[in-house]
């Protein structure tokens, strides 16, 4: 239910639009526009068709203008709280197009410290900040495109947390606690030949 709501607001070229839903007795169903090529992690994780750098930049800029309608152009800001590949769904044309808001919050626009009383997201994707319990909205501290690209050909170091996630995470909850220099193995082409997990 919580996804229709926030669903049900929100219209932007980059976000899956909802069709329809039902919420009966015995049946719960969301309908959304048809993906044909499904989500990101099938081309990123499980060897199906490469996609080339100029086609991994466009889906990279894609999601970004998504989350940036979610977080400055709403009425109310939106945290998405799981953005990763399986969460990017990606048109016939592999246009991309930010999935899944069943974890999201909508917060006054007037607020720029989010409080959480639990972990959001999942683990290995989530924000740091998220394992201390509170989202700060601080557009300048943001990685700008550049960085993006940047970490997309493996020229640049993911930072490392300031904090020490296994203290801040919630007791039995997996987290990410190494991190990858080069993130991507790229070849003379630019295309994505390999992908290193955390």
């Amino acid at each position: 239910m919580a996804e229709v709501r926030t669903l049900g607001r929100i219209h932007h070229i980059n976000l899956v639009g909802l069709y329809g839903f039902c919420f009966e007795r015995h049946v719960r169903a969301i309908v959304y526009e048809y993906m044909s090529n499904g989500s990101l992690d099938k081309f990123l994780f499980h060897g199906n068709k490469i996609l080339g750098f100029e086609k991994l930049h466009e889906i990279a800029v894609g999601t970004a203008r998504g989350i940036a309608y979610l977080h400055e152009e709403c009425q109310q800001r939106i945290v998405h709280y799981d953005i990763k590949p399986e969460n990017i769904l990606l048109d016939e044309n592999f246009f991309p197009k930010v999935a899944d808001f069943g974890l999201a919050k909508l917060f006054n626009r007037d607020k720029t410290h989010i409080s959480m009383t639990g972990w959001r997201g999942t683990p290995g994707y989530a924000a740091p900040e998220v394992a201390i319990c509170c989202v700060q909205y601080r557009p300048e501290l943001r990685p700008l495109m550049s960085g993006v690209v940047k970490m997309l050909e493996g020229e640049i170091e993911i930072p490392r947390p300031s904090i020490n996630p296994l203290q801040h995470s919630l007791p039995g909850t997996p987290v990410m606690v190494s991190y990858s220099t080069s993130v991507f193995d790229t070849d003379s082409s630019r295309t994505i030949t390999g992908v290193e997990r955390c």
